[in-house]
């Protein structure tokens, strides 16, 4: 359906009386208000982040005595290991597409394509049935899958329960370290990972690649203290960002309502 340009300038609206447009119009942009101060408030948290992530997962905290490695000066008590090091790592991979019993179950399928910047993954595209999930390997509930192919290659998010991924996705299975120190280490990690997958047209680093990377890993304790300081970074930015969706939602009702005359703003005609 087009509209075309006469016929749009010849539509016939209802309008309230300039004062009252005045007055929705102010209504309508003090809920823009309250958006813009949340949003340059996750900007700020952003930054945050970022300097944050640099400071400890390469200083740590509080350490005075610092020592050579492969990776730089590193705090003296911490060590450098290969990601496979760090647990079990596990290449996705597909059950058959043509073979229908295999999807529309209850389990998460993780695709590139699911994983944003949050930090978890709590719902896929598409989904396996338990005939599906016993084809490939599954993941177990706070692992951390890496996308290692592709335009999105880096990008890191952690399962919420039980799932499996496509071959785009290496997982790291934590053994014996904090699932929120490694997130946030294989997000800091991620141009490293982009710059080893080289400038090809499909950009990959394979599991043997990904496996020999090398990170800075500091003891179990100062894993869980790093991963808390930083989880209660994001925590504050998921919550601005829930507090935007709800303001969102509000000025959509508002509009609605304001806009069509359902619901009549007051103003002083003094004025």
């Amino acid at each position: 359906f087009t509209l075309s340009l006469l016929d749009f300038v010849e539509l016939e609206l209802i309008l309230p009386s300039i004062q009252e447009q005045k007055k929705i119009a102010s209504i309508l942009a003090s809920v823009d208000k309250v958006i813009e101060t949340n949003l340059k408030k996750i900007n700020k948290l952003h930054d945050l982040e970022k300097a944050t992530m640099k400071e400890l997962l390469t200083k740590g905290i509080g350490h005075t005595e610092f020592k050579d490695s492969k990776l730089g000066k590193i705090p003296k008590s911490w060590e450098v290991k290969k990601i496979g090091e760090l647990g079990d790592i596990v290449t996705g991979s597909t059950p058959n597409t043509k073979n229908r019993e295999f999807y529309g179950g209850n389990f998460m399928f993780v695709s590139p394509a699911d994983i944003s910047n949050g930090m978890f993954i709590s719902k896929t595209v598409k989904k396996l049935s338990i005939a599906g999930l016993n084809k490939i390997r599954k993941i177990p509930s706070m692992s951390v899958m890496v996308v290692c192919i592709g335009s999105t290659i880096g990008k890191v998010s952690v399962s919420t329960e039980e799932c499996a991924t496509n071959q785009q996705i290496n997982t790291i299975i934590p053994k014996k370290n904090d699932v929120f120190f490694l997130y946030f280490a294989m997000k800091w990690m991620a141009h490293l990972i982009k710059k080893e997958a080289g400038t090809q047209a499909v950009p990959m680093i394979n599991k043997t690649e990904f496996s020999k990377l090398h990170i800075s890993v500091p003891p179990i304790n100062e894993q869980k203290r790093i991963g808390k300081i930083l989880y209660s970074i994001y925590a504050g930015i998921e919550k601005l960002n829930y507090k935007i969706a709800q303001t969102q939602s509000l000025k959509k009702s508002l509009m609605h309502d304001l806009l069509s005359g359902k619901v009549r703003v007051e103003w002083n005609q003094n004025v």
